[in-house]
């Protein structure tokens, strides 16, 4: 945060303290699994908010569109509490369709083994004719990550044009909710979305493995 000036960096050190303080409280007084799992939706339908928020200033144009996927190529990290959200989702579908995503996930996650960020060039398991299929329950990485213009993103080296104040405050949001899942003991740890998501739906004990302060992702 060194080219913050230094009223931004009490407005993003308070929404820090704010997130960490609120969600903490909530967790605190529900300890129970399935709270402490559908609580990170807050995250998300804060981040929408606060995209909505900038949208409306002057100015501000994102080039994101249904059916525009250049970046569902590039790694997502996930918070467990996010897969688990999108896992329980998952197996609530027709055996057959689940049986195809699982199917979808494994062949994924053996080509994202050992990838970093910078080498990783993956389709998502997850689109289906382009469009995310999970789109309301995709996580915080994919809900702030907002291109300025799309032509940038058509390039090899896509470095998508993101507004500074977005970044600043999802990110300041992103990380009090990790800081109060942490003091919770729960991991908050990022995994690539696609492994996580294939442990998730086939390891049954996963989500009572993460309520125990357990490693569940690799």
């Amino acid at each position: 945060m060194d080219d913050l000036s230094a009223s931004e960096k009490l407005e993003i050190a308070t929404l820090v303290q704010n997130q960490e303080k609120q969600l903490g409280k909530k967790l605190s007084a529900n300890r129970n699994k399935i709270f402490a799992i559908n609580a990170i939706r807050t995250l998300h339908e804060q981040v929408d908010a606060l995209t909505a928020q900038i949208y409306k200033k002057p100015g501000i144009h994102f080039d994101c569109k249904p059916g525009c996927s250049y970046c569902c190529s590039l790694r997502v990290a996930a918070m467990p509490a996010e897969v688990f959200v999108i896992a329980r989702h998952m197996k609530q579908l027709p055996d057959e369709a689940l049986a195809s995503i699982i199917q979808k996930l494994t062949i994924h996650a053996e080509a994202a083994r050992g990838l970093g960020t910078e080498e990783y060039f993956l389709p998502c398991a997850l689109l289906v004719n382009g469009k995310c299929s999970i789109y309301a329950l995709r996580p915080a990485m994919c809900r702030k990550y907002l291109s300025m213009d799309v032509e940038e993103c058509k390039k090899p080296d896509a470095c998508a044009p993101e507004n500074r104040e977005m970044v600043m405050k999802s990110s300041a949001l992103i990380f009090g909710t990790t800081q109060a899942y942490t003091k919770a003991k729960l991991e908050t740890k990022n995994h690539e979305l696609g492994q996580a998501l294939l442990v998730a739906l086939t390891e049954p004990s996963a989500e009572e493995k993460w309520y125990r302060g357990q490693q569940v992702f690799v």
